[in-house]
């Protein structure tokens, strides 16, 4: 009976700590690190199971003394293999505020090339290495030695 107890304790020991020993990438992150963003932007980086994600891009500046506001947000895929991830962009959507009323035409009109540069840049093939730290936070490290640090939100 001893030994049977013995048993049944190790099975679900060994079950519990199975269930809960991977990473989970599943959440919201917030990056720091990203290389061409200007001074200042978000990053926030929502993956869902088994492969949705959406990452949101949020960059203030001011301009002739007003506060401008670009909201870029990708819709797109994912691929976890291992310790290596690949991204893929669906949608680009970018949405601003306090543009000068002057500016709106010209901004409008940048806004389609813009959106097809950042979805052309995200589906090239752009496997990242995946370092975990702990399980709320990661490092992706592309090819050409660019690091990106992930902390989790939620």
């Amino acid at each position: 009976m001893r030994n049977a107890r013995l048993v049944l304790l190790l099975a679900l020991t060994v079950f519990v700590l199975g269930c809960g020993g991977g990473r989970k990438l599943a959440g919201t992150w917030n990056a720091s690190g990203m290389t061409g963003l200007p001074p200042g932007a978000t990053v926030d980086l929502t993956f869902t199971e088994p492969d949705k994600m959406v990452m949101k891009i949020v960059s203030s500046q001011d301009a002739a003394g007003q506060k401008m506001t670009m909201t870029f947000t990708v819709n797109g895929t994912y691929k976890l293999s291992g310790n290596n991830i690949e991204m893929k962009a669906d949608t680009v959507d970018i949405q601003t505020t306090g543009v000068p009323e002057a500016q709106k035409a010209m901004m409008d009109s940048m806004m389609e090339p813009i959106k097809k540069q950042m979805k052309d840049e995200m589906n090239k093939e752009s496997a990242q290495t995946i370092e975990w730290k702990s399980n709320d936070e990661f490092i992706a490290k592309t090819k050409d030695g660019k690091d990106t640090t992930f902390k989790r939100k939620s």
